[in-house]
């Protein structure tokens, strides 16, 4: 999962926008912060920061330094935040973002706790079986018949075995996914473009990926155009907090029609920032109207993420349960067909 401390990302992105609403010099703020950390290695990041910024550097300059403890995506979007002189909506906006991606990391975790504790269980049944049961019944039946032992070794010791390993990397290879998930949920995400487009097509993970990116995309553009900032100064802003190719072609594609005058034509279908939204932005140019909208599509798209993790929980979490009662199912019948490997005269004595 993630390897950055989300609670303290996300109390330092409060404190801070408190900090600029309030007009406070951010050195001094974050210095502030720095001393009430128990976190040494966090508390001495926040404080370089801040010597940093006190010395004139941009705050997202000064947390370039440090990319193990903030993530890209933060870094990008507090740089459209100095660019586009919107710094406090954006810590905001930045605040929320993260609370919800942390939400969101922690549903998609719990779905793998009863798993997991029903795996664990199993393990330790089969291991108490394998230790003191099998070797029983292995010893018997090598006392009443000749030979074939490693046929009933096999059914009896290597069978469940096998089933359980199985089913404990069907959980590693969820674990994984979970992990990735969270991890472009969150924006740190380093998958290629070939990956991330294939990603965006499958189901319900897809819709949910999709979803992500339209919602940052409009929230940037929104808060930009809302900031004051003309549509083809904010489409230049907000290309700085997109690493995505198909997303920065869409943008350009509507600053060309803003510049020629002509409707906008989608022409990259899979640019994930929604058709209509970038028709919108075409159509309306200046308007001022146009950033609250933005910011309503882009609350729309939020609340898309929520509840598809919550629908993709809820699958995950049942389809586990399922597949570790056929692994314990078909445990109990590889041992039962190991003890029919002895035969009906010799099943008991």
């Amino acid at each position: 999962m993630a390897a950055y401390k989300w609670d303290n990302l996300i109390l330092f992105m409060e404190q801070l926008s408190t900090a600029t609403k309030l007009k406070l010099p951010l050195d001094k703020t974050i210095a502030s912060m720095s001393r009430e950390s128990l976190d040494r290695r966090w508390a001495g990041a926040q404080q370089s920061v801040s010597e940093l910024v006190r010395m004139g550097s941009p705050l997202a300059e000064a947390m370039d330094n440090y990319p193990q403890f903030f993530p890209g995506m933060v870094r990008r979007l507090i740089r459209v935040g100095e660019e586009g002189n919107i710094l406090p909506k954006m810590l905001s906006s930045l605040s929320r973002y993260i609370q919800t991606a942390r939400e969101i990391q922690h549903r998609l975790q719990k779905c793998m706790i009863y798993p997991l504790i029903i795996w664990t269980l199993l393990l330790l049944d089969i291991g108490i079986l394998v230790t003191f049961v099998f070797p029983k019944f292995y010893e018997m039946f090598e006392a009443t018949s000749g030979g074939g032992s490693n046929t009933i070794l096999w059914f009896l010791g290597v069978g469940p075995s096998v089933l359980l390993i199985g089913e404990g990397l069907l959980l590693i290879v969820v674990w994984i996914v979970i992990g990735w998930l969270s991890a472009d949920i969150e924006g740190r995400s380093t998958a290629s473009s070939l990956s991330q487009r294939i990603v965006y097509y499958l189901p319900f993970i897809g819709s949910l990926q999709r979803h992500a990116k339209a919602a940052e995309a409009c929230e940037v553009l929104g808060l930009l155009v809302d900031g004051g900032h003309n549509v083809r100064d904010a489409i230049q802003i907000a290309k700085l907090a997109m690493d995505n190719a198909p997303m920065h072609k869409a943008l350009e594609e509507v600053d060309t029609a803003l510049i020629s005058g002509e409707p906008y034509e989608e022409v990259e279908a899979s640019s994930l920032i929604p058709p209509t939204s970038l028709w919108m932005i075409s159509e309306t140019g200046g308007k001022p109207e146009l950033g609250q909208a933005l910011l309503g599509i882009a609350q729309y798209h939020r609340r898309q993420v929520d509840s598809l993790s919550s629908l993709i929980r809820e699958l995950i979490e049942p389809l586990l349960l399922f597949s570790i009662a056929v692994m314990g199912g078909g445990t109990i019948i590889v041992f039962y067909t190991g003890l029919f490997q002895l035969g009906p005269s010799n099943l008991f004595f």
